[in-house]
C-alpha cells in the first residue's frame, strides 16, 4: 500500500510538471517569460456554460462533422459582428467574407506562408522586423529558413523602419514568380510583423507608416502577415486601423491579419481566424489540406460561437483588459522606481509585454543563467532566485538585443508580480553594476 501512495505520488507530480506548454509543478517559481494569461483569467465557466449552450441547439451535430473549408457561415457572421463592435468606429465593418477560420496565430502562419505561398523554386524572400517574436524565426526554421536566410529590417520608438524596408526592396530584387499548379499566386517577399503593442516591446506602428508600408507592399509584390492578436487589448484610445482594413479595396490583397483568441479566452482554446481581401480568401479554398480537413476546430468554432451570441467573450474582453492594464501598471511603476537610472523602458499602450533595454554590454542570456544556476556573472556572485525572463536576443535576427529583456505581466496576479520582480531587480542591480 505504502508503495502504492508513492507511485500515484510520483505520477501526480510527473502530471503537475505536464499539464501545460509551461512546467507548472513550483508553485514559488515566478517566470516573466510566459506570454499568456494566468490560470485565473482563464474563463472556464464561460466555456462550460458556451459548450453547453453550442450542444444543446438542433443543428449541434453539424460541429462534429467537417466544417466548410473556410469556418461556419454562421460563426464567421457572429465573429465578424463582434470584431466590428469590438474595433469601434475608427475601422470599417469587418465582413464574413473576408475571414477564414483557422486553429490559430501560429498554425495559420505556418500553413499560409508554406502550404499556400511557397513555390517549388523557393524564390520568396522572407522579410522580419528587428526584434521580432523569436517563434516567428523558429517556424520559418522548420521549413528550412534559418535566420541568416531572413532579411532584417530594425524598429525604432515607432516600430518597423518602412524607409529602410523600401531601401532593402529596391537592394533585393525577386524574378517574377508562377503560379502553381493550382493557379494560386505566389509573392515575391513576405514580410512578418506584430504591428500593434509588439512582442516583443509593445510598439504601435503609427497610420503614416501602416499606409507607407503598405504602397511598398503592392509596388514590391510584398504579401505582408500581421500577428494582431494583441490589437484588441488596448489599455486606453484604440490603436490605428489594422493594416489589412486599409487593403480590403484590392482586387487580390497584400496584407493578412492573423488573428486568434489565445490572448483572449485561452491558448487552449486554438482558435483564430484570418481576415484578408477576397483574393486571398479565395486561396484557403484551393488549399487541399483545407478541403481535405475541412475547417480546423470547427467544434470549437461552435461554442466560441455560442460565447459571442451570449455576451461573454465580449465580457472576457473587458476583463482582460482592465485587468492586464492594472498588473502593467503595479510592473511599470515598481520597476521604474526601483531600477537604475541607466535602463530604459517605454509605458506599454496595450498587450502583454514590457520591453527593458539595460546598458549596452549587459549580456541578459548571461544573466538569465547565471540567476537560474546561482553562478555568477562577470565576477560578482549572483543569488539562484526562482525568477526568470526572456532574453532579448531571443527575439533578435541578428544578436543585436543582448542588453535587452522582455517581461510578460499577464501570466501572474500583482501580489505574485511584485514578489518576482523583487528578485529580478536585485539580480539586474547587482549585473548592471558588474558592467560599469
Amino acid at each position: 500500500m505504502a508503495q502504492d501512495r508513492l507511485a500515484n505520488a510520483a505520477e501526480e507530480a510527473f502530471d503537475m510538471a505536464d499539464l501545460t506548454l509551461f512546467p507548472t509543478d513550483d508553485p514559488d517559481m515566478i517566470s516573466f517569460q510566459y506570454g499568456a494569461p494566468g490560470p485565473d483569467l482563464l474563463p472556464r465557466q464561460a466555456l462550460l456554460e458556451a459548450a453547453q449552450h453550442c450542444l444543446s441547439q438542433p443543428s449541434a451535430h453539424t460541429y462534429v462533422q467537417y466544417g466548410p473549408s473556410l469556418g461556419c457561415k454562421k460563426f464567421r457572421t457572429q465573429l465578424a459582428e463582434f470584431l466590428t463592435d469590438a474595433h469601434g468606429p475608427g475601422e470599417a465593418p469587418v465582413s464574413r467574407d473576408n475571414l477564414v477560420v483557422t486553429n490559430g496565430a501560429s498554425g495559420s502562419f505556418s500553413k499560409y506562408a508554406f502550404t499556400v505561398n511557397i513555390p517549388a523554386r523557393q524564390t520568396t524572400k522572407f522579410i522580419i522586423e528587428n526584434p521580432t517574436y523569436f517563434l516567428a524565426i523558429r517556424v520559418l526554421e522548420d521549413h528550412g529558413i534559418s535566420r541568416n536566410d531572413t532579411l532584417k529590417v530594425p524598429t525604432d520608438e515607432d516600430g518597423l523602419r518602412v524607409d529602410v524596408l523600401a531601401e532593402l526592396l529596391e537592394r533585393e530584387p525577386v524574378p517574377e514568380t508562377p503560379p502553381s499548379l493550382f493557379g494560386e499566386k505566389r509573392f515575391k517577399y513576405l514580410l512578418f510583423l506584430v504591428p500593434t503593442y509588439s512582442n516583443p516591446n509593445g510598439i504601435t506602428l503609427p497610420l503614416e507608416r501602416r499606409k507607407a508600408l503598405l504602397a511598398l507592399a503592392r509596388k514590391h509584390d510584398v504579401l505582408v502577415v500581421c500577428d494582431d492578436v494583441y490589437h484588441l487589448l488596448g489599455f486606453g484610445a484604440p490603436p490605428p486601423p489594422r493594416l489589412v482594413s486599409l487593403d480590403l479595396d484590392s482586387e487580390f490583397g497584400n496584407v493578412i491579419s492573423n488573428q486568434s483568441l489565445s490572448k483572449i479566452m485561452g491558448p487552449g482554446v486554438r482558435l483564430g481566424w484570418v481576415e484578408g481581401a477576397k483574393g486571398i480568401v479565395g486561396q484557403y479554398l484551393k488549399s487541399g489540406l483545407m478541403y481535405s480537413g475541412g475547417s480546423p476546430n470547427h467544434l470549437t468554432s461552435g461554442i466560441l460561437g455560442s460565447a459571442i451570441e451570449t455576451g461573454s467573450l465580449k465580457e472576457n474582453l473587458a476583463l482582460m483588459k482592465s485587468v492586464l492594464e492594472k498588473r502593467m501598471c503595479a510592473m511599470y511603476d515598481y520597476l521604474r522606481e526601483n531600477l537604475p537610472k541607466s535602463v530604459a523602458m517605454t509605458k506599454p499602450l496595450g498587450g502583454y509585454f514590457i520591453w527593458i533595454e539595460l546598458p549596452r554590454g549587459v549580456d541578459t542570456f548571461e544573466i538569465f543563467h547565471a540567476v537560474k544556476a546561482g553562478s555568477s556573472y562577470r565576477g560578482k556572485p549572483v543569488p539562484q532566485l526562482k525568477v526568470s525572463f526572456a532574453p532579448g536576443n531571443l527575439f533578435s535576427s541578428d544578436a543585436s538585443h543582448g542588453h535587452c529583456l522582455r517581461l510578460t505581466y499577464a501570466h501572474y496576479n500583482e501580489e505574485q508580480l511584485l514578489k518576482g520582480l523583487e528578485r529580478l531587480v536585485h539580480v539586474l542591480k547587482i549585473c548592471v553594476s558588474a558592467s560599469e
